[in-house]
Formats: structure tokens, sequence, C-alpha cells
């Protein structure tokens, strides 16, 4: 076990790190020494990370990860309610799912996002990014239930939502007031 912590310390202060593993954190040695010789002293490896301020804990966390220490801790996903559009509409970046993650150590900007399944293709559900959008069949009525995967690279979370495409009963016109 030492031998993991000493290898997971000296992965965090390297700037040469092995890729295409784990090891992509570069803090260099004072964040690391500033924790341990803090006052109150850490004498286990998850009482430093706990207080690590080396600011990128996301490549700090697959660093120590590397070495077989799993701290990682997943995304975390609030439930994602459930959309509406009405039919023969397009809504590109109509859900934003960066606004429904959170990770511990991870930006949204640095965990990746997938769409595993749509029920039903007629939906028209594609991803850009973290933007999903919506560009249902013509003249389709219907729903479909979105499947969603979360990744921060090293755990990996899934929900869903369901997507209902509403028919278009009537139009209302409002009057058009000239001057002349």
């Amino acid at each position: 076990m030492e031998g993991r912590v000493a290898g997971a310390l000296y992965d965090l202060m390297d700037s040469s790190n092995e890729a295409p593993w784990y090891d992509t954190a570069y803090c260099g040695f004072n964040p690391i020494i500033a924790v341990a010789l803090d006052e109150y002293g850490k004498t286990t490896l998850q009482e430093f990370w706990a207080a690590y301020f080396g600011g990128d804990k996301h490549n700090g966390v697959r660093s120590i990860y590397q070495n077989t220490i799993d701290y990682d801790q997943a995304p975390i996903i609030i439930p994602i309610p459930d959309r509406s559009i009405l039919q023969n509409f397009t809504s590109e970046h109509f859900l934003n799912l960066s606004d429904y993650v959170y990770d511990y150590e991870s930006s949204a900007q640095l965990l990746t996002y997938q769409i595993i399944s749509v029920s039903d293709t007629r939906c028209g559900i594609s991803l850009d990014s973290h933007w999903v959008n919506a560009s249902p069949q013509m003249n389709w009525v219907g729903s479909c239930y979105v499947t969603v995967r979360v990744n921060d690279s090293i755990k990996t979370v899934t929900t869903g939502f369901w997507l209902q495409v509403l028919q278009i009963n009537s139009r209302i016109s409002l009057p058009v007031i000239m001057r002349d």
C-alpha cells in the first residue's frame, strides 16, 4: 500500500505524464508539501486528499486512480424533467445536460455526455457536446424515452427523460393592427 501512495503522490508532482493512462496531473511539489506540513498534519492519504488544494482535482483524482486508489466520486445527476415539443417544430439546444449534472472533482466542461438510446427514433434526438437537440419526424406525434450517459473519465452514470411530441390542434391568429 505504501508504494501505491508514494506513486500517487509522485504522479501528482511530476510533469511527465504517462499517457494514455490516467496520469494527467501536474501540480508540482509545493501544493503537496503545503498540505503535508500543515500545522494539523495529515497521517493518511485520504486526509491528504481531503485537504489537497492543487486546484485541478479532475486530473489529480485520475493520477491517484492510476495507482489503484479510488477517491473519485461519480457524477451526480439531478432528475431531468420530462420535455415536450410541438409537432413539425425543430429545437436545437433545447436541453443543456450540464445544468443537471454535478461532479465534485470535474467541471462540466471536462465531463463527456452520450445518448445511449432513444425508444423511438422518430423523435429525432441528437447530441451536440452537452446540448440535446430534437427534430421530430414531420407530422409525427408521440413520445420517446431518451437515455443519457455522463462520464467523468473514471465513473459513469446514466439517467433519462421523456420527450413528448404534441399535436397542434388549432392555430390562433392574432389580429393585425395597421396604421394608415
